[in-house]
């Protein structure tokens, strides 16, 4: 973490030492995030790591320094404090005679990120704008919403059970540091006010291995999960 936070200090100053204006801002919106994962293969076995069904709503907030070497050209590092996450629903219907038995899912992974893009901004236009860049995540915190609601007339009657969990705290189960690539575009309004659309495509595995033991058998696997994030953002450079 050390080396990243170093090579992200050392851009920055670089820019700045070569620039020849320095704006800042503040930035806010919302996130549309999922976690990308694909199945593993255990012991000739998929396991199924459900997660990337739905995208799940959260928002950003952060601030930035623009840091222009020409009318057209500039370098836009930003700190932002993200929420992103996934959401994954499921739901069955089993027949057992003129007996019923159904299921659903719901499951939230809730994640709080530090992000630090370090972009490349191109004017297109006085106001229209493009921008791409890396980007490194740090993990603040993962947190996990499970519900799962059970009905069936094996009674005679029809009888509905709720289990609903809240807050667990999967951090564990996800490395510390997240890298992707960020591009997007904006418009400004006026000379201080714009609007800013950008997808980060998550590029490293955020997911931690996995150990299973369940007394008779055990194995460990590495799921792969990526985070994936729209972002619809306003802002104000000052």
């Amino acid at each position: 973490m050390k080396k990243v936070l170093f090579a992200a200090v050392a851009v920055f100053a670089f820019g700045v030492s070569n620039a020849q204006e320095v704006k800042f801002g503040a930035k806010v919106g919302a996130n549309l995030a999922t976690v990308k994962t694909t199945t593993p293969n255990v012991d000739g076995e998929a396991v199924t790591l459900p997660l990337d069904n739905k995208m799940l709503f959260g928002f950003h907030f952060g601030g930035f320094a623009e840091i222009g070497f020409s009318e057209k050209f500039s370098f836009q590092p930003e700190l932002l404090v993200s929420l992103q996450g996934s959401k994954f629903e499921a739901s069955e219907t089993e027949t057992f005679g003129p007996n019923t038995y159904s299921y659903s899912i719901d499951q939230k992974l809730k994640t709080t990120y530090i992000n630090v893009p370090l972009l490349a901004k191109y004017y297109a236009t006085e106001k229209f704008f493009i921008n791409a860049g890396p980007q490194v995540g740090f993990l603040l915190s993962a947190k996990q919403d499970y519900t799962q609601t059970e009905t069936d007339n094996f009674s005679g009657s029809t009888t509905t059970e709720t289990t609903t969990t809240e807050g667990i705290d999967v951090k564990d189960s996800f490395k510390s540091i997240d890298f992707s690539l960020a591009a997007g575009a904006g418009y400004y309004f006026t000379e201080n006010i714009f609007a800013e659309v950008r997808y980060t495509f998550g590029l490293s595995n955020v997911a931690e291995k996995v150990s299973y033991n369940d007394g008779f058998t055990s194995f460990e696997y590495e799921p792969t999960a990526k985070n994936n994030v729209l972002q619809i953002s306003v802002g104000y450079r000052f």
